[in-house]
């Protein structure tokens, strides 16, 4: 998906461009904060341009708030909440506090504290400490604008991200779902495709499609949520307005995505629960545990 050009009008996804390193600025026994350049600034004739041969300058439109001196605060993510590996997800999914962002010569210098009493951002701490982390900044696409000779115009800040520290620093903008990340993310992408809870990642993500939701009445007019995963099916609680039932489903897994079969194929089922001993469904899945063990393996 391409970029907008300097006047074209183009909607697409969110764009990303990596920033500078991330670094650690102070600790107290509670807090660690981080600090770094979110948007680096170049000269026009002499910038150090990305792969596509864009940079930001001065010059560049980076929201109202960003004209100013003042510090002012966007939204903090973890690689923009979309998880390399499913056991990221809950750092994905974690509300961190605001990143506080401020005009510097150098360019836009973001600044985050995490707390070292949660035990993700505990780690990512550590991560820091390591110099292993970096920042990445969001902009809508249909918001951004690149003139001719490469410099971007426009990129209206919508969100600063802290991620794993990229091979090359100064990659284009692309989709976010194409942000390099690190080695270990395209290994373990490729290492736990067959795992079953990546398994259970995709199955999840195919119900969700069937979701919908209504703006009018502020509700969900369809509502899915998988209950119990099998090799080549699901159980599926499917709330249509008030009425909620469950679902044996066909599907068909190629590794990268689930397909569900037609309705038609579904049946309906009783959902009957049995519990497992507690020290054997322990061992068996700990969420927690793995997404701290994900974030160990980065390096």
């Amino acid at each position: 998906m391409r970029r907008g050009k300097l006047g074209d009008m183009e909607p697409s996804d969110l764009l990303v461009i990596p920033g500078g390193a991330l670094a650690v600025k102070a600790e107290t026994p509670d807090t660690l904060t981080v600090a770094g350049l979110l948007v680096v600034f170049d000269e026009p004739g002499t910038a150090n341009r990305d792969l596509a041969g864009e940079y930001f300058t001065a010059g560049t439109y980076l929201g109202p708030q960003a004209a100013k001196t003042a510090p002012f605060e966007i939204e903090a993510t973890f690689n923009h909440g979309f998880a390399p590996d499913v056991r990221l997800a809950p750092l994905c999914e974690h509300e961190y506090a605001p990143l506080k962002v401020q005009r510097t010569d150098a360019g836009m210098m973001a600044e985050l504290v995490l707390n070292l009493r949660d035990d993700y951002e505990a780690m990512l701490a550590d991560l820091a400490r390591q110099g292993k982390l970096g920042w990445s900044s969001g902009s809508a696409s249909h918001r951004v604008r690149t003139a001719g000779d490469g410099e971007i115009k426009r990129w209206p800040l919508a969100e600063g991200a802290i991620t794993p520290t990229p091979c090359e620093p100064r990659t284009s903008a692309t989709p976010v779902k194409a942000v390099p990340l690190s080695a270990y993310a395209a290994k373990a992408r490729a290492h736990d495709a067959g795992s079953l809870s990546a398994r259970v990642n995709r199955v999840a993500q195919a119900l969700n499609a069937l979701d919908q939701y209504d703006l009018y009445t502020d509700r969900y007019v369809v509502w899915t949520m998988v209950q119990d995963v099998y090799e080549d099916t699901v159980v599926a609680l499917v709330r249509r307005g008030d009425e909620e039932r469950h679902y044996r489903i066909p599907y068909t897994d190629d590794g990268r995505a689930v397909t569900l079969a037609p309705s038609s194929d579904w049946t309906e089922v009783e959902r009957v629960v049995s519990y497992d001993d507690v020290a054997e469904a322990l061992k068996a899945f700990n969420d927690e545990q793995d997404t701290l063990a994900a974030l160990r393996s980065i390096s």
